[in-house]
């Protein structure tokens, strides 16, 4: 029963990505989906966080960075700093 409590809201933003993605995406793909994972599906906003990015992809800090990149620049994802 716990792991069915787990799942979490942004299934449906989770399942519009994968339709989505083009043939052999590249590995920012991964973490695209760890940021609609976390993404509310009515705001399709995330607030998680660099860390958890690193924690989540276990990939160096200048990875995930360069990774946000082309996905801000493929204009996949829009970040904001606080």
């Amino acid at each position: 029963m716990a792991a069915l409590l787990a799942v979490r809201v942004s299934s449906a933003l989770v399942r519009e990505i994968l339709a989505a993605r083009p043939c052999g995406p590249g590995p920012e793909w991964w973490l695209l989906l760890d940021l609609a994972d976390d993404a509310d599906d009515a705001t399709r906003r995330t607030m998680c966080g660099l860390d958890y990015m690193l924690a989540r992809t276990q990939a160096p800090r200048s990875t995930v960075l360069r990774w946000l990149k082309k996905l801000r620049d493929d204009g996949l994802v829009v970040t904001v700093e606080k």
